[in-house]
């Protein structure tokens, strides 16, 4: 995975994955932008409604979103609730078993580019961060989801030169388990 420009992007990325996963219950489709990365904050591009900043604070040790980048007053306020009520809740209290061996797919589109990331962990612990860009010369109009797919399939591929057996795998894209399903 490509080197971000600060000290606090696992500690951001926890809080966009917070912040990603209460979306997808409710059933906003979410993904990280790569390239927002900053000191202290990361954007999560909401599907069709816009951007919302995630701030870290590291002497807090606490998170914060805007939403300026939301397009609808209402979708501002709906995605508000989800993060007040998903706030109080840490980390450890999220989807993640930290036990054995995990990893986090995404991809996105941005730009023109096509990429796809995956993080894997064993007990909770970061061992890998592989990313990549899509060749998208045979791809139509389906480009987020290619950067979706790939990145499953180079975790699969890392898992077997590892001789990873048993992973558990997260991702906001439900239609992935559709596809790897053969459906």
């Amino acid at each position: 995975m490509q080197k971000h420009p600060t000290d606090n992007y696992e500690k951001l990325e926890q809080g966009a994955l917070i912040l990603m996963e209460k979306l997808l219950k409710k059933g906003y489709r979410a993904s990280i932008l790569e390239d927002s990365f900053r000191e202290y904050s990361v954007k999560v591009s909401v599907e069709e409604k816009g951007n919302v900043v995630v701030y870290y604070s590291p002497s807090k040790d606490t998170f914060k979103i805007t939403l300026k980048e939301i397009k609808d007053e209402k979708d501002a306020h709906d995605i508000s609730l989800l993060w007040e009520s998903k706030k109080k809740k840490s980390v450890k209290d999220s989807v993640y078993t930290d036990k054995g061996f995990e990893a986090d797919v995404d991809g996105s589109y941005f730009s023109n580019i096509t990429s796809w990331a995956s993080i894997i962990r064993k007990d909770g612990k970061i061992i890998e961060e592989l990313s990549g860009i899509v060749d998208t010369s045979n791809i139509k109009n389906s480009h987020q989801i290619a950067g979706e797919i790939k990145a499953v399939i180079e975790t699969v591929k890392y898992c077997q030169r590892s001789k990873i057996k048993k992973l558990r795998l997260y991702y906001d894209y439900n239609g992935l388990k559709y596809w790897a399903k053969g459906l």
